[in-house]
Formats: structure tokens, C-alpha cells, sequence
């Protein structure tokens, strides 16, 4: 807005004169301009009379009212004098020092003071209709609710001869002519910028359901990225198997459960499931001490759900509305008014598509008594309300809890099961389409390092990389990581140390044939024995830091972990080196931020790490907490003196 003075009203003219009358009430400013005559710089304008002559008035002060939200203090005042040799009536707005700069919504009135006289508005949330030919930018979201306004005013409003509607419609052939300038001639507009703020306001229910989600739980989460993702061309039949278990005729089942053991790809097919469902209605993706938390499930669903779906919006609301504490209460309760009295009491969705809701990693809830209880309760609304078009699809490993909870309901008939395996013919076949595919990836990183050798890899070194992960899709996907480590940036001998790797896997175990499980954890042992010994302890303190190793009140990202634990940046990064290809780690510009988090590539990572440093989980972590605060009160300085 002050640019837009500096550009539209010369200096002489700013701040001359008294300033102007004020009216109204708070919040509502009414400004007039002092004097009609010559002598004040308004000239007498020629006006068509209604007798059709042409007669010379007086000219009426001139309104202008600058609409402002009640939150903003003291109602600012605008100053304006009209230059004298005006030949019309110029009508620049000016914003002096000590107007509040956070005015949401601005309406200009021009007016005359007789009643009889029609008044002409000009409202920058309607104006954009009007410009039709002015580049639009398309919003991107709701703005928040006390952003400043961002408007651009024409550079020259000139107006003169306002006409009643009686005028207009005889000058259009009876037709009453309607718009801001439908009364108003010689009004010119140059290079107007105008934005419309009209449907920017934040939904309050929203606001307050968002609060009682899961934030980077969802399956389009940046909290996950980047998410386990199907390779292309595979899982094409498992994805196409879940898909049309629903859609068979005649069935009644609501309730998929897919299983299958660690690193068998049941998250990727999870998301593949997510991004390619038109009919989606939420997603809930658990992840161990992270997204863990049972209690924020079924609100999470129902928040998802709401956004794009008024109608049960309008139920939640009213529910909220009644009982506030609503989403504080047990879960048992919560599931009531989430899902079965929207759902199966009101009949909101009726013989609409149905909606699908994903559960993924159920085995990583905190707590088997939650995972049981979120089972009896999708399990027992499917059965009683088998007609509600609610479709549920819950992925977990085999767990045994688990595992009895379903043989329990096989007699029901009110779930399928979709049971994934490592030897199966379709995890084989796409573990080696992967697998082929990122060799040749990284092939095409290297040209000048692999320039020498034509034909990396050999045929004779990818038959045993495809033997040793025998469809295990996290076994292909961290020796994939490992060979292309951008830290080593050596292909070739990561690729010799992989095989080497299986060999002595292979040789140690019974009858010379190992699990993928055994060679992925003999991978994940070889990549920590090269972190010197003197740094192991830095590592082993990072992991713990930030979660990887499974601690529970652990530091959210890379940088306060080095914060607390006293480490310099180079010192975390040196001691991170070699963990590239089982860890995500953030860049350390970035280890602040929403992208700082250390996360493992797989759990089977976290798994191992548990298994094989069983100290770094526990009373020692408990240990190392408090050790670091009291360094930190140690090193305070309060008043200048140093805490004891």
C-alpha cells in the first residue's frame, strides 16, 4: 500500500489541508472531503437532469469508507485533498504512517451525500469477475486467517456524472444494467491488479479435528517421503489381486488382510494401492515410535474423510458441536461417532461408490492389546453392518497375536486374506526386474568409472545377488543402496564386497543355502564393521538420538540431536559416513527442519540394530538423556555465573 501512495499521489498533495471528518463506528471508517465549491479544487460538473436538459449542480462531497475487521486498533485516517486544477473528480487513496497494515478486507464507496443518488462500490473481492482479461492466479489453499490483504489499486480512478438505475435503463432499452460501474461514465482504470480473498477464510471444525490427527501418517505425507513405491512393472498382479477381491460379485466381505514377513513389500504395495484408488476415502500408515500412536487412528481416518466429503463433515461437526470432548474419549467411543453413527445409523455415503481406508503396518501400533482392539472394532463393523460401503484393507507382518485374532474369524466369512511370501513366482520375477533395472541405473551414473568395463555387472555376478534375496524386495532394495553408495561412489568394488558377503553367508550356513533375512543381516553387519572403532560410540549416540534404534522420547531431527549430545556438525556427519545406504540423512542445511529427521530405509534396519547393540536401547539411553541436560545446565550462564 505504500508504494502504491509513493506511485499515485504526488507529494504536494499528501497531508495538506485539515484532515478529514470521521463517522461510524469502530471498525468502520467514513472519510468526506471538506468543501464543494471551486475554491476547494472540485469543479461543477455538467449532469443530465431528468427532464433530459443539461444543468450544472453543485458537487456533493465525496465518500470514501475503508472497511476494516474488528480485531485492528484504533481506526486509521486517510488524508486527501483534490487538486485544484482537476477536471474531474480524482480519487487517490492515501494510507498515512499510523494506519495498521493488516487490513484483511478493503471496500471503497464512492458516494454522493442525496439519497436519490445511487452509490458505486467498488469491492476488490468482486472485481476480479469484471477483469476478465487480467492473468488470473489460481489459489493454492486457504490463506491464513489474519494475512495481509495483498491488493494492488488501479493507478487513476477518474470519476464524473453518476446516472440513477431510471437513466441506465432507458440508455439500454429498459434493461436495468447491474455491476459496480453500472451508473458511473468516464471511469478509467490503468493496469488494475486485482485478487479475490473472498473464500479464504480457515474452516474453524478443521482446524480443531487437525489438531487430533497424526500428522505424516497420511499415504501423500512429506513426513514419509520419499514412501516405498511398487517398482515399475511389478506387483502388478498382488496390486490387481486386492483391487478386485472387492469387487467380486456377490461378496460380502469388507475386510482384506495382506500379510507377509519383513521386506516383502507390503507398504509398497500399500502406497501403489493408495496413489491408484479413485475411490480412496483415508489412509493411516503406522510407523514404529513414530506414527505409533492407536489413539489418533480412527480420527485421522475420519479428518481424511471429511475434507472431501461434506455431508459427513456436517455430521462430525454437529457430534463436536453437542460434546467437545468427543475426541478425547476411548476409542470404543471414538468409532461410535466416527464411523457407526455417520456410516451405519444415518446412512450418509447410502449406495454410493464405496470408500476404501487403509491400515498400513498394523504390527507397528504401539501395544499388541491396541492392535487387537483396533481389530475387534473394524472386524465387528464390518460383520454387523456388512451393507455400509466402508471397504477396509489392513497390511501386518504375521505377528502371532495377529495371526489368532483372524484363524479366529476364518469360520465368519468376514475377511480375505492375501498372504505374500518370498518365494513366491511374482515377488522372484519382480525382485529381478528390480533388481536389473537399478544395476543398469547405476551403470549410467558411472559412465567414466565403468568406461573400462562394457559389460558391468557380469551375468555371473547378478545370478548370485538374485539368488541371495530371493524375493525378498528389502534385501534387493539395500544392496541396490549399497553398490550405488554416492559417498564411495565406487560400483565396482561395493559390488565385489556384496558378493563376497553372500559367499561367506552362504558357506557358513546349513547345507549352503542361507535365508534372505541371514544375507540381509550379514549385509547390515558387514556396513556398521566399517565405521571405525573410535567413532562407533558417536554413531551408536546419533541412532539413539533420533529414533532409529527404537528409543521412545528421542530428538526429532539430526540437528538437535548434536545439540544436546555436544557434536559438532562434522563430527555427526564423519560418524554417519557409512550408514548412506541403510539411513536417510538429511543435508545438513536441511537437519533442522521438517526434513532433519535420520530414518531408516527399512524397519529390518531398526530390527537389527535392536538385536545387535541391545545397550542402546532402554536404562542406557535413559543414561545418555540425562547426561546430555546436565551438560547443558552446566554450561548455562545465568547472571553471569556458571551453574555448579
Amino acid at each position: 500500500m505504500k508504494k502504491f501512495v509513493e506511485d499515485f499521489i504526488p507529494s504536494k498533495w499528501r497531508n495538506r489541508n485539515k484532515p478529514l471528518q470521521r463517522n461510524g463506528p469502530r471498525g468502520h471508517t467514513d472519510i468526506r472531503t471538506h468543501g464543494t465549491d471551486e475554491s476547494d479544487g472540485i469543479s461543477r460538473l455538467p449532469t443530465d437532469g431528468h427532464d433530459g436538459s443539461s444543468r450544472t449542480t453543485d458537487p456533493s462531497p465525496l465518500a470514501i469508507a475503508i472497511h476494516e475487521p474488528s480485531h485492528t486498533s484504533p481506526t486509521p485516517a486517510l488524508n486527501y485533498q483534490a487538486p485544484k486544477s482537476a477536471s474531474h473528480r480524482v480519487l487517490p487513496i492515501f494510507q498515512s504512517s499510523s494506519m495498521s497494515s493488516s487490513i484483511n478486507s478493503v471496500q471503497i464507496s464512492v458516494t454522493r451525500d442525496r439519497s436519490s443518488t445511487p452509490s458505486v462500490v467498488l469491492e476488490p473481492n468482486n472485481i476480479s469477475q469484471i477483469f476478465v482479461d487480467q492473468e488470473q492466479t489460481p489459489s493454492t489453499g486457504s490463506a491464513p486467517r489474519h494475512s495481509p490483504m495483498q491488493l494492488s489499486l488501479p493507478t487513476s480512478i477518474l470519476a464524473s456524472q453518476f446516472h440513477d438505475d431510471e437513466t441506465t435503463a432507458s440508455q439500454t432499452g429498459g434493461k436495468r444494467v447491474h455491476g459496480f460501474f453500472a451508473n458511473a461514465h468516464y471511469v478509467n482504470m490503468y493496469n488494475p491488479v486485482m485478487q479475490d480473498f473472498s473464500n479464504q477464510t480457515a474452516n474453524p471444525f478443521m482446524e480443531n479435528l487437525a489438531k487430533h490427527t497424526m500428522p505424516g501418517a497420511a499415504y501423500d505425507s512429506s513426513a514419509r517421503f520419499p514412501p516405498p513405491r511398487c517398482h515399475a512393472g511389478t506387483r502388478l498382479e498382488t496390486v490387481e489381486q486386492a483391487r478386485n477381491f472387492f469387487n467380486a460379485s456377490g461378496c460380502k466381505k469388507r475386510l482384506l488382510w495382506i500379510v507377509g514377513p519383513a521386506g516383502v513389500g507390503k507398504s509398497a504395495i500399500m502406497q501403489t494401492i493408495a496413489e491408484t484408488s479413485p475411490n480412496l476415502g483415508a489412509s493411516f500408515f503406522f510407523t514404529a515410535n513414530v506414527h505409533d500412536d492407536p489413539s489418533k487412528l480412527f480420527v485421522t481416518l475420519a479428518y481424511q474423510i471429511s475434507v472431501h466429503h461434506s455431508a459427513y463433515r456436517e455430521i462430525l461437526q454437529a457430534q463436536l458441536t453437542l460434546d467437545p470432548t468427543l475426541l478425547e474419549k476411548a476409542t470404543t467411543v471414538q468409532f461410535e461417532a466416527l464411523f457407526i453413527n455417520p456410516f451405519a445409523i444415518s446412512m450418509i455415503h447410502g449406495t454410493s461408490a464405496p470408500l476404501l481406508i487403509l491400515v498400513d503396518g498394523l504390527d507397528e501400533c504401539a501395544g499388541s492389546g491396541a492392535q487387537r482392539q483396533i481389530l475387534e472394532l473394524v472386524s465387528g463393523f464390518t460383520t454387523r453392518y456388512p451393507s455400509v460401503p466402508l471397504l477396509w484393507i489392513i497390511a501386518s507382518r504375521p505377528e502371532p497375536h495377529i495371526t489368532l485374532f483372524f484363524d479366529r474369524l476364518m469360520g465368519a466369512a468376514v475377511y480375505d486374506k492375501l498372504e505374500l511370501s518370498y518365494d513366491s513366482t511374482e515377488s522372484r520375477r519382480d525382485v529381478e526386474r528390480f533388481l536389473r533395472d537399478r544395476l543398469s541405473k547405476i551403470r549410467d551414473e558411472y559412465p567414466q568409472g565403468l568406461s573400462h568395463l562394457p559389460q558391468w555387472p557380469l551375468e555371473s555376478q547378478v545370478l548370485p545377488l538374485l539368488a541371495a534375496a530371493d524375493g525378498m524386495f528389502a534385501y534387493a532394495e539395500a544392496v541396490s543402496c549399497f553398490i550405488e553408495d554416492s559417498n564411495i561412489a565406487d560400483p565396482v568394488s561395493q559390488l565385489e564386497t556384496v558378493l563376497d558377503i553372500i559367499n561367506h553367508t552362504s558357506a557358513a550356513a546349513i547345507g549352503g543355502q542361507s535365508s534372505p533375512m541371514a544375507q540381509l543381516y550379514a549385509l547390515y553387519d558387514r556396513i556398521l564393521s566399517r565405521i571405525p572403532s573410535h567413532i562407533l560410540p558417536i554413531t551408536k549416540h546419533i541412532l539413539m538420538g533420533t529414533g532409529v534404534t527404537g528409543c521412545s522420547n528421542y530428538w526429532s531431527t539430526l540437528g538437535q540431536a548434536c545439540q544436546r549430545l555436544g557434536l559438532t556438525a562434522s563430527k555427526a556427519y564423519s560418524a554417519l559416513h557409512h550408514l548412506h545406504a541403510v539411513l536417510v540423512i538429511p543435508a545438513p542445511e536441511a537437519s533442522f527442519g521438517k526434513y532433519g529427521c535420520v530414518k531408516a530405509r527399512h524397519k529390518s534396519f531398526v530390527d537389527f540394530i535392536s538385536s545387535r547393540f541391545p545397550d542402546l536401547i532402554g536404562e542406557n539411553w535413559d543414561k545418555l538423556r540425562f547426561s546430555c541436560y546436565l551438560r547443558i545446565l552446566k554450561d548455562t550462564r545465568i547472571g553471569g555465573a556458571v551453574l555448579p
